[in-house]
């Protein structure tokens, strides 16, 4: 009898266990859906080029999330690896080749600059055109600053490793 109660008392919380995990789960099962869409709204407030970058995993989120064949654990890991790859970008120096329109209205290739996901900083191929982008409501906003085509032109130099590491000042806002 006494076998038959610690067997009995081991199913019971056995049981108990169970249903704390079903309920943990289900928990995970109705959070993942806003989560998904909070992450999908970042996508439209990064660069271009990033945009590019870590699209593959951003297709990875269902578009219907009631309706998907994709596991919960797949789908915490679409969300959490693209926060890590967006945490990344952030705490990055990173450029690239553009084709952006200037103030002539005529595009023109530019290296851009950008300070992680806050700023960056354009400069065209001849170094006659520069500007300041920042993420904005309806995307990255540029306004042209042609008066930073020096200091931009001597930031490249440096972060190609052409010249000499040095300390180049540039205008910086916080918001």
């Amino acid at each position: 009898e006494e076998e038959i109660a610690k067997t009995e008392g081991a199913k019971k919380e056995a049981v108990g266990k169970k249903e704390e995990l079903f309920a943990a789960a289900e928990s995970l099962r109705t959070a993942v859906p806003a989560l998904e869409a909070e992450v999908r709204g970042l996508h439209g407030l990064l660069p271009p080029p990033f945009q590019e970058k870590i699209a593959p995993i951003f297709q990875r989120i269902p578009t219907d999330a009631d309706n998907t064949k994709i596991s919960l654990a797949e789908r915490y890991q679409n969300v959490i690896g693209i926060l890590n790859e967006i945490g990344k970008l952030n705490s990055e120096l990173t450029v690239v080749s553009e084709i952006r329109l200037l103030e002539d209205g005529k595009p023109s290739e530019v290296q851009t600059i950008y300070l992680g996901l806050g700023t960056a900083y354009y400069l065209s191929r001849n170094e006659d055109a520069a500007g300041v982008g920042r993420p904005g409501a309806d995307g990255w906003e540029w306004v042209p600053r042609n008066d930073l085509a020096k200091p931009l032109s001597e930031a490249l130099a440096v972060m190609q490793n052409k010249t000499k590491p040095k300390f180049v000042a540039v205008p910086a806002e916080v918001n």
